[in-house]
């Protein structure tokens, strides 16, 4: 059976397509994606997986790289923006920020573990913290076996990333992207905090 996945990955790419290209491009991209019908009416649940892979694909292959690469980056910044609004509770933000990175980091990632589910779909995730996030996504829904230009899971790092600069480190950066879609065996990134954001390094996933 086909895994779901929030919403969030479809409302926030509409969001970042309207606002930083314009509607007739979202307008495009959606109908490429064969998912004209939400542009009027989002989704309020859970989607099916494959309808993100196409919104995905159809980003990728629409749109210049680099307007993709930046489209894929504010969507995950949304994304992160809106999970902060809705669903991390203030508390636990508080305790995260008033934490050392090292504390808090290993905090954020158990948290993202335990809901995992939510975007990940029929994927597997594996994340883990060394100095810095470390995650790897088998199966990852957003890549399937094609060939892309630029990486089709950059919307999930670029959520990961944001939630570290607004919870752990304001310096945390993202390192080493893998796509599955672009070569890679799997999808794997790093988000780099403390030291390792500061002074340039990261260890490579």
């Amino acid at each position: 059976m086909e895994g779901r996945i929030g919403p969030n990955a479809i409302l926030r790419t509409l969001e970042a397509l309207r606002e930083q290209e314009g509607e007739p491009t979202a307008q495009r991209v959606f109908r490429a994606a064969c998912l004209a019908r939400y542009l009027d009416n989002p989704p309020a649940g859970m989607v099916p997986e494959g309808e993100v892979a196409a919104l995905a694909g159809a980003v990728e292959r629409e749109l210049e790289p680099e307007i993709a690469d930046a489209i894929a980056r504010e969507s995950g910044r949304r994304t992160a923006e809106y999970l902060l609004a809705h669903r991390i509770p203030a508390l636990f933000q508080r305790l995260l920020r008033a934490l050392p990175v090292a504390v808090s980091g290993r905090l954020l990632v158990r948290a993202i573990r335990g809901h995992a589910w939510t975007f990940v779909g029929s994927g597997r995730l594996s994340l883990n913290w060394r100095g810095g996030i470390r995650a790897v996504i088998e199966d990852c829904p957003l890549c399937g076996d094609s060939e892309a230009r630029i990486p089709r899971c950059l919307m999930f790092a670029a959520t990961f990333e944001h939630l570290c600069r607004r919870l752990i480190d304001p310096e945390a950066k993202l390192r080493d992207l893998v796509c599955a879609a672009a070569g890679g065996k799997d999808c794997a990134f790093e988000i780099a905090c403390g030291r390792a954001a500061r002074d340039g390094k990261g260890v490579r996933v």
